[in-house]
């Protein structure tokens, strides 16, 4: 019997005959500092953050929650729930303006915004509750520039 060893290099991603998956090659599970090489990505992610580079570590931003109690005259929207961003410009809606003045108030801050009630076209409300939940990556929200953007809700 007679062995023949060949030297083959995968270029992209390889197709593992038993688990029918992809798989990416072993030279992008080494590690570019030490040049360890690693079973998986995430033994590498874990060499990486513990030996090699533990200042990349990313840090978890902790999210705020901020309870919002407004009231609004809705002759001017199209009902409280958020439409897509192609139907928000021609059928404004109330989260759409909430969204719209936090995203104004915390530029590149990423926002969700949940409603504890919903209000059909036209509809007016003397209190709905708001949760908008933030995610600020440069120290706390700034409440104050948020406060002076909301009286003007209402759609142009």
């Amino acid at each position: 019997v007679r062995h023949v060893h060949a030297h083959v290099q995968h270029v992209g991603p390889v197709l593992s005959p038993r688990r029918r998956s992809v798989m990416e090659p072993t030279s992008a599970r080494s590690c570019a500092v030490c040049g360890a090489a690693f079973p998986s990505r995430n033994a590498l992610f874990r060499h990486l953050s513990e030996a090699c580079a533990p200042g990349l570590r990313r840090e978890k931003v902790p999210s705020q929650t901020v309870l919002l109690a407004l009231g609004y005259v809705g002759s001017g929207f199209h009902g409280s729930s958020l439409l897509s961003d192609a139907d928000e410009a021609q059928r404004p809606t109330v989260e759409g303006a909430v969204l719209a003045a936090a995203r104004g108030a915390w530029p590149g801050v990423p926002c969700v915004l949940c409603a504890a009630a919903r209000t059909e076209k036209g509809v007016h409300a003397l209190e709905t509750l708001f949760a908008l939940n933030a995610k600020p990556v440069f120290g706390p929200l700034d409440l104050a520039a948020l406060e002076a953007r909301l009286p003007a809700l209402a759609p142009a």
